[in-house]
């Protein structure tokens, strides 16, 4: 199963980072959802998603998504100021 997006659905700031509910879609049209927990250096933990990110290529893909800028900053627009 090819992972081909992640879409951030939600984050929230947690007392030891942020908790980020995503979804991953895959090339043949399959979503599933759950939560990624981040640390404050911006380590993640996949939890309960890590048993669809089972290939090398999606490991890859997802890591370079979520260590992206762009997702940290999406992340952080949901969280108030």
């Amino acid at each position: 199963m090819l992972i081909e997006n992640v879409v951030l659905m939600y984050a929230e700031k947690t007392a030891t980072g942020y908790t980020a509910e995503v979804e991953l879609e895959t090339a043949d049209g399959l979503g599933f959802g759950g939560s990624i927990e981040f640390d404050k250096d911006w380590n993640y933990k996949l939890g309960f998603l890590n048993t669809w990110v089972n290939t090398d290529e999606d490991r890859y893909f997802v890591h370079e998504v979520l260590s992206s800028d762009d997702f940290k900053n999406d992340v952080m627009s949901f969280i108030p100021s």
